[in-house]
Parts: structure tokens; C-alpha cells; sequence
């Protein structure tokens, strides 16, 4: 399952694309948004949050291919927990994620983890393993032996906010409440989201880091994500660049990547359109071809399954 996220981050960052004839007449650049979102929770969220992730765990237990990407999914989303026998992901409900880019701290808010069950989990674990566990009231920090920490705060009796990258209970008191509210560009963007997927991806519009980090040829406004997990993966990309001009020379160059051979065997569907300056790729995966995505990357990560 990491290899779903990472593949939401690849195809909108730098994935080539298949190109298209050019239409008679201008074509819009998603699925039309019927809803608006009223179902993400951002408490705790930082208030300088570039990317925004939702990941309804519900739906992608309900999932035919889900049982294949459970334990992944869970090691990924649940870095750097104690293996015992309680699997937080089994009570999850959804968790939000928000990633401020300068800052590299990383905050995900589970919803519906049992916080008995946890703390039943973590005092077990205790200090004499790695990671070592600490509890301080409702902190519990995670100590990897390569130096890594994360910090973990239990609100309530079913949500846990975890805090990546050598947090501190300052940190977390920056977290109080939901920050990111106050930014209503972010939270109008959100709405907008389209709705009935399992993980959403939505950036801050006019992110200077994001525009930073994710140099792609032109000038990145702001990039959306959407991806479906059922017997297949189906899964939707929208860039946003600084002009019509900038996302035509972008289309352009990637068109040759998709003409490769050993690109095409990878998807059984590949599209893309540039309309105005905006590019959205739709990307489809048989239960095979996802299978062997997912070997590939490990292979290129030199066998090591997740980071700790």
C-alpha cells in the first residue's frame, strides 16, 4: 500500500502520460464534482500544512485487493509501532494527514483506534525494544536505536495524533484545536475534493515550497489526487501550473515516456489531457499490475520494504 501513495506523489510530480488527440472543443479537466466535502476532520492538522491526505480506511478495508496491502498499509501509516497483537488499523475509521514541506513534521490523526487496546499494545512493548517505548500521561514517544523518534498523543478514547520526526510536547501544543481552518483557501480547496474514494491528496494553493520541491518544467500552483481501491486501482492526477503555455510544454514532453513499451505494460489505462494550465492524468491497474508496481519499487529501494 505505500506503493499507492507513492504512486499518487509520482504521477504528480513526474509521470509521463499517453497523448491525446487534440478535441474539437476544450474538455473539462476532471470528474464534474457533484458533492461538496463536509467529511474531513482537521483537528490537530498544522496551520502551515502544504499537503493534505485523507485515507478512508474504511472503504479500503472493504476492498477486494485490500487483505494483499493490509499489513503494508499499516506499517506505513502506523510508522514505527510496536508489532503486537493489536493492529490499530482494524478499528481506523480514517486518517488525516498534513505535511508541511519546510518543516518535514509530518502529523497523522487517526479516527476510531481503540486508545485502550494501544496503551495495551505500547506498555507491553516497554523500553527494551526497538523502537523503545516511553509514556508520559497521554504522550508516548518512539525511539528508534538509528536515532529517529516520533511522538504519538492520545486526545481521546478514539483518536491518536501522531507526530513524525523528533517532536516535542511544544509541537504538539501548536496542534491544539484545528489550525488549519484558519486557512481558507486549503479548506475551500478541500471541499472541492471529489468524494466515494479512498485516498484523497489536495495541496495548498500557491505553496511556495510545493512550487519549490516539485519542479517539474513549469511553475506548480497546485496539484489534487484521487485514487479507488475495489479488485483494481483506478486513480486520477490534476496539476495545476503557472500558465496554459507552461502546462502545453509539459504535456509535450512527456508524451514520448508513455510510447515506451515497458510503460504501456504497466497500465491498462494511461490518459492524459492539458486544458488551459491545467494537466490531469487517469491512471488504471489490473490486481497484477499493481502486484508487480509494487515488487519493482521495493526492488528499487534495495529490498527494504518501508522506512523506520
Amino acid at each position: 500500500m505505500r506503493a499507492l501513495g507513492l504512486l499518487l506523489c509520482f504521477a504528480a510530480c513526474d509521470a509521463g502520460v499517453k497523448p491525446a488527440p487534440p478535441p474539437p472543443a476544450p474538455k473539462p479537466p476532471g470528474p464534474k464534482v457533484i458533492v461538496t466535502r463536509t467529511d474531513f476532520d482537521l483537528s490537530y492538522l498544522p496551520a502551515d500544512s502544504d499537503l493534505v491526505f485523507h485515507f478512508d480506511v474504511k472503504a479500503l478495508r472493504a476492498a477486494k485487493l485490500w487483505p494483499a496491502y493490509a499489513s503494508r498499509t499499516s506499517k506505513w501509516l502506523m510508522r514505527g509501532l510496536p508489532k503486537c497483537d493489536y493492529d490499530p488499523l482494524s478499528d481506523t475509521t480514517d486518517v488525516m494527514m498534513g505535511v508541511a514541506l519546510e518543516s518535514q513534521h509530518p502529523v497523522l490523526v487517526f479516527h476510531g483506534i481503540d486508545r485502550d487496546k494501544l496503551m495495551k499494545c505500547l506498555r507491553a512493548a516497554g523500553a527494551g525494544v526497538d523502537p523503545s517505548v516511553t509514556i508520559d500521561g497521554d504522550f508516548v514517544t518512539l525511539s528508534k536505536s538509528t536515532g529517529r523518534s516520533d511522538m504519538l498523543q492520545l486526545v481521546d478514547a478514539h483518536t491518536v495524533v501522531m507526530q513524525l520526526d523528533h517532536p516535542t510536547k511544544e509541537s504538539f501544543a501548536q496542534l491544539v484545536g484545528s489550525p488549519l481552518l484558519a486557512d481558507a483557501a486549503m479548506v475551500a480547496e478541500l471541499k472541492r475534493a471529489p468524494s466515494g474514494v479512498a485516498i484523497t491528496m489536495v495541496s495548498r494553493p500557491d505553496s511556495k515550497a510545493l512550487a519549490k520541491k516539485w519542479a517539474i518544467g513549469g511553475h506548480v500552483r497546485r496539484v489534487s489526487g484521487t485514487l479507488s481501491l475495489t479488485h483494481r486501482l483506478d486513480a486520477q492526477f490534476v496539476t495545476v501550473l503557472g500558465s496554459a503555455e507552461e502546462a502545453a510544454q509539459l504535456d509535450k514532453a512527456m508524451q514520448g515516456q508513455l510510447e515506451n513499451a515497458q510503460v504501456k505494460q504497466m497500465f491498462d489505462r494511461l490518459k492524459a489531457r492539458a486544458q488551459g494550465d491545467t494537466i490531469t492524468m487517469e491512471v488504471g491497474m489490473t490486481e497484477k499490475q499493481l502486484a508487480n508496481l509494487v515488487t519493482m519499487i521495493d526492488g528499487m529501494l534495495g529490498g527494504v520494504s518501508l522506512p523506520d
